[in-house]
């Protein structure tokens, strides 16, 4: 897992046009990823009481969803409140 990894991954959805949103979760350690047809998922973990722990939690959950492929499903925007996609049917 890389900083390095995740940032290439980005660098190519920007060079694509795709546009990707970070936006808050549960507090530090977590987040949402914002597509830019809409859907979302999330990743990370809160344990606001341990910074080190949280921030390698959230970097950790990145690595897994945008180089790995792998993470919660994913929330497409169409579909009703708690009815959620699948990950692995992501292009």
């Amino acid at each position: 897992m890389s900083a390095y990894e995740i940032l290439k991954v980005i660098a190519h959805k920007v060079a694509a046009g795709e546009s990707i949103t970070f936006a808050p979760d549960w507090g530090l350690g977590s987040g949402t990823l914002v597509f830019q047809d809409g859907s979302h998922t999330h990743f990370g973990a809160d344990i606001e009481d341990d910074e080190k722990k949280a921030v390698d939690d959230f970097i950790s959950g990145l690595n897994d969803l945008l180089v790995k492929g792998q993470g919660l499903s994913i929330c497409p925007p169409s579909e009703p409140e708690g009815d959620h996609g699948d990950y692995a049917d992501r292009p």
